[in-house]
């Protein structure tokens, strides 16, 4: 497809052709490094310690995600978006070379480390991509446009997931750690070339010399469309974990194999990325050009209220993995799409700090809180009850679709042109 033609039927400004093109193929690399370390980074950390120790690794994470955030939002008031886009990248390459080296060495604090660290990259990363498109899209663009971009992350995420299926066996699982790293590298150039043809988007003279704090996390008391937010990303995380906790719960003893095991969740997220992609290209367009953005907010947690009770009635290997599969379907692609779109009007520290304080602290912030709650269950069950998992997700997903109808009101009341 030629940029003028799909200029023209996006309705897209001349110029930001070449720029979109350019950070969907970096997200293609990060989403695809993505797919190759979940997988690798779970089922060595299932091997080396047992899934009933994942609970208790989680709750570090919100120790690693405070620190690495306030670093972020350091590095953006001093050197700015794109250099410290390409810094966090750079940092990430060194960070899974140096658990590859110290893995194949034999490490077992290594294997925790990465697990760590593959928890904490992906969403400052990511967040910092959709800070720019946020940037550079107005309302009617990002509704024709977010979808497709999360999608072209997808398929990087969709050849990673083909790749360790067919290849974990033979190459063993530690290999993908290093080829983590080198999948990143490619994302360089691309990030750069993005912001070089957008253009760094620039605070204002108050938010230049970071007067309010370098994470500037007042705005969460003076937006309350931001706090909104914080409790919707807190609670569906939340679901995540625990979703994904049973699905782990049941997959230990149903693969023991840690080889076989790590073929199983590649071909797991590659389905899953094949379905979101295809929702992405053309589900998401379509519901965010003909369906009111409500029904998006309020349908999609009550979407994961009905599996979470399939789950409960039914606690099969499939049927968790399907729930699981679902709630990152929809998250992945329509719901993420639509959450963007509430930035869009906001200022430059919404859409760069308080972005990431909302969207990737609070991410891994809920699974921490969530891991130490599973972690007190642990200690007083000594192996969690199946179904404590899936009744905790079923509260999520309630008090979730809760928080979709204040966000709906909230939006009513606001008048935003975007949600009509």
């Amino acid at each position: 497809m030629s940029a003028k033609l799909f200029s023209a039927k996006t309705a897209m400004r001349p110029g930001l052709f070449v720029p979109v093109i350019c950070v969907m193929l970096s997200m293609a690399f990060l989403v695809g490094s993505y797919g190759f370390i979940r997988p690798a980074a779970e089922s060595l950390f299932i091997h080396t310690f047992g899934a009933r120790k994942l609970p208790y690794v989680l709750t570090a994470v919100p120790l690693v995600m405070a620190l690495s955030i306030y670093c972020y939002g350091r590095a953006l008031s001093k050197i700015g978006g794109m250099k410290t886009l390409l810094a966090s990248l750079i940092v990430s390459i060194s960070v899974f070379l140096w658990c590859f080296i110290n893995i194949e060495a034999g490490g077992r604090m290594s294997v925790a480390a990465l697990y760590l660290f593959k928890e904490c990259y992906i969403v400052i990363l990511i967040e910092q991509y959709w800070s720019l498109i946020n940037s550079i899209l107005n309302s009617s663009e990002a509704k024709a446009l977010n979808g497709p971009i999360a999608g072209g992350g997808c398929l990087g995420a969709i050849l990673a997931g083909f790749l360790l299926q067919r290849f974990a066996e033979s190459l063993g699982t530690v290999q993908f750690v290093l080829i983590t790293a080198g999948v990143l590298m490619p994302g360089l150039v691309f990030s750069y070339a993005a912001y070089k043809l957008a253009g760094d988007p620039q605070p204002s003279a108050e938010e230049r010399c970071a007067a309010k704090g370098h994470l500037h996390l007042s705005l969460l008391k003076e937006n309350r469309l931001l706090l909104i937010l914080v409790g919707i990303v807190g609670l569906s995380q939340a679901l995540a974990t625990v979703l994904n906790l049973r699905m782990f719960q049941i997959l230990q003893y149903a693969l023991p194999d840690i080889d076989g095991r790590t073929a199983y969740l590649g071909g797991f997220w590659m389905t899953a990325n094949i379905l979101a992609a295809v929702m992405q290209f053309v589900g998401t367009p379509l519901l965010l050009r003909f369906a009111p953005l409500k029904y998006i907010y309020m349908g999609v947690p009550l979407l994961n209220v009905v599996m979470c009770l399939a789950l409960f009635f039914s606690p099969s290997l499939a049927v968790a993995a399907g729930s699981l599969m679902v709630f990152k379907i929809m998250d992945y692609s329509v719901f993420r799409a639509g959450k963007e779109i509430l930035y869009i009007p906001l200022s430059y520290d919404a859409r760069y700090r308080a972005k990431q304080v909302i969207d990737a602290f609070t991410d891994r912030v809920s699974k921490g809180v969530t891991g130490g709650i599973m972690s007190l269950a642990g200690i007083m069950f000594a192996v969690v009850p199946g179904g404590i998992y899936t009744s905790f997700g079923l509260l999520c997903s309630l008090l979730w679709t809760g928080l979709g109808f204040a966000l709906v009101r909230h939006t009513k009341k606001t008048a935003e042109p975007q949600l009509s």
